[in-house]
């Protein structure tokens, strides 16, 4: 664009300054209240000009690039507070100064329009369109001064590169289609835009204000309603507003990123940043703190609190007096607790601000006060809340007591709210010699007995649940283990649940193979017949291959080449219920080693989960969530922490003598790995989960708020070497002690952060290998193998010599053979015969129990294997026939691939729930369908 255009501009602009009105026609941040004559008559002037200048802008930046030259600096401006109410908060802007080619423009997002046809209607509701502006910068500092706003300069020390893309960006975002936006006061305004711009061109900045711990008066996590209330003048009815009208979502602790919607938090930042290259963000920095103006007390709520009760003791002791009630004084009182409660209610239930939500001063003050207020109006009326009048009181004083209590849990208080408590004082004084006629004199005396009981009824009926409840499930994790272990543990996170936690034991009433169906059946609190999850994989019958029963085409995988999902669990989980029990703000997260048992403890309404890409070395996910890959988990990806760790040698933590099972050959050489050839089995994988845990409840905020949070975690004991879930190798002794250290770290971090009374900690284990062979091999037991694919072959050999040369039989996989029901169906021939067929012939197979068309096992009575077979059946992946085996025998072929890894008849897993409440404690002995019921209790 040719440098004569910004000419024509800027001399435009600047010839006619002395014409313009000093007042612009849209309200920035600022709104000059001038009305004199002189003024109006420079109006028409004003927008003339302004207009052309901003026609003339728009038409030569879209025209061509603009290309700023060595000299331009990039700004960001701050106003101070106005004497309005929406300015003072401050102001941000962005300048953008190139003398070589006379730009000297301010970008300002802080434009709306008072003319808006419901304006305030809109403004309550959320829904006020703010729009970014260009003007010139002189008139945007001498606007700002017009109303007593000093402006602040802070010039920051950018590349060529990056000033050019940050205009380019302005550019962008000014141009007519991009202009508008929805403003939020908190998430979205004036200072939030120019930072995300910042943090979008800048590198590291995101980094750079993680590590910035802004200094806010003596509160290092202040909340929304404490920095908005610092701002709002101490005593004055803006507080009290806010203090009514923002809900518990006020009261989170705020993060140094979500506290700069303040112009001043921005400008501090800007002037504290250090980028990772060593370059401070800000190069000449002369801001100084807001000063905030201190409201006078005599104006304030609190002189309106004593005024009222003074009025309200005088009304009641001479109504007392004369035997009468001024029902006119309570009516009013009730009318305007009836409008404060219609603007609460209306903003909490229809204004999409997120702060206004889930208000608990809606059972004080709310619509419904205007019924009492009708009420009175009408002398049967009036009767009836003399003679009430006591009781009613009684009612409303226990309902704030109660909304006192929770409030000091989830929402700030503000004094002026004990005017209704005054109130329902007052008719209890009405109505006393009601009370005495109702429970006599006996009343008066046991009235302190009565208060402390009501007292301990109150505290524990609101008694609320942990802040965060975490989740462990531990691959492999044995009771037996535990116990021999115990002599290892001086200190850590199995010694303390060992100490403290309340102990079970967990029995499965299906069939367990040691793949992810214990596992979904813990989480979903019912059996695979139900949930869906009868293994880790299933035949697919279209393409007649075994398939991962996670599999999910329609996702694409994030971080993985895999296409998973949980769509295959068929039943509500754990996470599903929290997060249908609890409001949307409430995290739920699930980290976890293998994508398998990571998608079902996350289920289907997790905010995101997380699993280690052994082949990648990272963290990776699905598509199915919200949030996808949780951004802790991507800059550890960013910064190689995995590959980082997994570089380190996996070697034994002790001399190898010490250890209680050493093999021989650990005896001689102790073990050594490369934990990146066996990450899922190495502690790395372990501290890798727990580091990311502990990261995630950080950024995310898990716990630290009044919103109940959920992390779930996969950890292991599994070693290389395992062949069973007891301890056989000094590699697995040593998984264990590395796990307690783990789990120690992450309960002492949580501790620290939570506090012990917050946050309650589930760990179970989860069957893999069972008792395995050595351990049968002790009590001179053997197991044997069942191939189901070399047993189909037979089956369909066995049907062709009965009905001809035809494929009869699709293939086989579990407890499952599946026929070509295709192929039945065109040869006219019943399903049922040749399932019974089928099933007779697989008696004679060495090794098989009982046999059964599938349709016929819900014949089969309960008790015994046939039941457990039942429960481990799902109709949308079981054959056509199933069958049970005998005792030892396990499905898969020996030295490889195995299905059923677990000989045990029935496998048991320990369970520890580590908690100060008292509800919830389990049996010593339960089914693994009941720990759902442990954690919703």
């Amino acid at each position: 664009m040719p440098i004569c255009h910004y000419q024509i501009l800027f001399v435009t602009l600047h010839a006619n300054m002395f014409f313009l009105v000093k007042t612009p026609t849209k309200h920035y941040a600022y709104k000059a209240t001038h009305t004199n004559e002189s003024m109006k008559q420079y109006m028409n002037r004003y927008k003339q000009v302004i207009a052309a200048c901003i026609i003339l802008f728009a038409q030569t930046v879209t025209a061509q690039q603009i290309i700023l030259t060595d000299s331009a600096q990039v700004s960001l401006l701050t106003c101070t507070p106005g004497t309005e109410t929406y300015s003072k908060y401050g102001h941000s802007a962005i300048r953008v100064q190139d003398v070589a080619q006379q730009i000297d423009w301010t970008f300002n997002y802080g434009v709306f329009n008072f003319n808006t046809k419901n304006f305030y209607l809109k403004f309550m509701r959320g829904y006020t369109w703010y729009e970014l502006d260009v003007e010139d910068t002189d008139w945007f500092v001498y606007t700002s001064s017009l109303i007593g706003r000093t402006t602040y300069e802070q010039v920051l020390n950018l590349t060529q590169n990056e000033k050019q893309a940050l205009l380019d960006a302005l550019i962008k975002n000014y141009e007519p289609q991009n202009r508008h936006y929805l403003y939020n006061f908190v998430f979205d305004n004036c200072a939030t835009r120019p930072y995300r711009l910042l943090k979008k061109i800048v590198p590291d900045l995101e980094t750079a204000t993680q590590n910035n711990r802004l200094p806010f008066e003596d509160t290092e996590s202040p909340t929304f309603r404490q920095l908005i209330h610092h701002y709002s003048e101490q005593n004055s009815w803006a507080g009290f507003g806010i203090d009514f009208v923002f809900g518990s979502v006020a009261d989170q602790p705020t993060s140094t990123e979500q506290r700069l919607f303040l112009p001043e938090q921005l400008m501090r930042l800007v002037g504290t940043s250090t980028l990772s290259d060593g370059r401070q963000l800000c190069t000449d920095d002369n801001t100084a703190p807001f000063i905030i103006a201190s409201h006078s007390w005599v104006k304030s709520p609190y002189m309106a609190l004593l005024i009222v009760a003074l009025l309200m003791a005088v009304i009641t002791g001479i109504d007392i007096k004369r035997h009468q009630v001024s029902w006119w004084f309570d009516a009013t009182l009730w009318v305007a607790g009836g409008l404060l409660g219609t603007i609460s209610f209306y903003l909490s239930c229809f204004s999409i601000h997120p702060l206004v939500q889930h208000n608990w001063n809606l059972l004080l003050v709310n619509p419904l006060l205007f019924a009492p207020a009708i009420a009175v109006c009408f002398s049967k009326g009036r009767q009836w809340m003399q003679t009430h009048a006591g009781i009613t009181g009684i009612c409303c004083i226990v309902l704030i007591f109660l909304t006192r209590l929770i409030c000091l849990r989830y929402q700030a208080w503000h004094w002026l709210l004990l005017l209704p408590a005054l109130h329902y004082l007052r008719l209890i004084m009405i109505g006393r010699k009601e009370l005495r006629h109702i429970y006599g004199t006996g009343y008066l005396r046991h009235k302190k007995a009565a208060v402390c009981i009501l007292t301990l009824m109150t505290a524990t009926t609101i008694s609320a649940e942990p802040r965060l409840t975490v989740v462990i499930c531990v691959d492999g994790l044995n009771k037996q283990a535990l116990t021999e272990m115990r002599g290892y543990w001086q200190q850590g996170g199995l010694r303390t649940l060992d100490e403290e936690a309340h102990e079970s034991t967990l029995s499965f009433p299906q069939l367990v193979y040691g793949g992810s169906e214990t596992l979904a059946t813990i989480v979903s609190g019912t059996t695979p017949d139900n949930h869906g999850i009868t293994a880790d994989n299933y035949f697919d019958r279209k393409e007649r291959k075994v398939k991962n029963i996670f599999t999910d085409e329609t996702e694409k995988g994030i971080g993985t080449h895999r296409h998973l999902s949980p769509k295959a669990l068929l039943s509500p989980t754990i996470t599903d219920l929290f997060r249908m029990s609890h409001t949307d703000r409430s995290k739920v997260y699930a980290i976890g080693i293998h994508p398998e048992n990571t998608l079902l403890l996350a289920g289907h309404a997790a905010n995101a989960c997380a699993w280690l890409e052994e082949k990648d070395l990272c963290w990776a996910t699905t598509g199915y969530y919200s949030e996808g890959l949780p951004a802790t988990a991507d800059e550890m990806n960013i910064k190689g922490r995995i590959a980082e760790l997994v570089s380190q040698t996996w070697t034994p933590r002790m001399d190898a003598a010490t250890y209680m099972h050493p093999t021989t050959a650990e005896k001689k050489k102790g073990f050594n790995y490369n934990q990146k050839d066996v990450l899922r089995q190495s502690p790395a994988a372990n501290t890798l989960v727990i580091e990311l845990a502990l990261e995630l409840q950080k950024k995310a905020v898990l716990g630290t708020d009044s919103q109940a949070d959920m992390l779930l975690l996969e950890l292991t004991v599994n070693s290389p070497k395992a062949q069973s879930d007891l301890l056989e190798t000094a590699e697995q002794e040593d998984m264990y002690i590395r796990l307690n250290q783990d789990l120690g770290w992450l309960m002492e971090q949580l501790t620290k952060r939570i506090g012990k009374d917050h946050y309650r900690l589930l760990l179970f284990g989860k069957p893999e290998l069972g008792c395995g062979n050595n351990a049968l091999a002790k009590a001179n037991l053997q197991t044997h193998f069942f191939n189901t694919e070399r047993a189909a072959a037979l089956c369909n050999t066995y049907l062709m010599a009965i009905y001809g040369h035809e494929r009869w039989v699709d293939g086989g996989y579990g407890n499952c053979i599946y026929l070509n029901k295709t192929l039945i169906e065109q040869k006219k021939i019943r399903l049922s015969d040749i399932q019974r067929q089928v099933a007779g012939f697989l008696l004679e197979f060495e090794g098989t129990k009982s046999a059964f068309a599938t349709t016929d096992l819900m014949l089969v009575p309960n008790g015994g294997e046939e039941e457990k077979l039942r429960l481990s059946l799902n109709k949308h992946t079981a054959g056509d026939i199933v069958f049970c085996l005998q005792p030892l025998w396990l499905i898969g072929e020996e030295n490889k691939s195995v299905v059923d890894q677990v000989a045990d008849a029935n496998p048991m897993s320990p369970l520890m729930l580590w908690t100060t409440e008292l509800n919830g404690i389990p049996e010593k002995t339960l089914s693994a369908t009941e720990v759902k019921d442990i954690l919703l209790k």
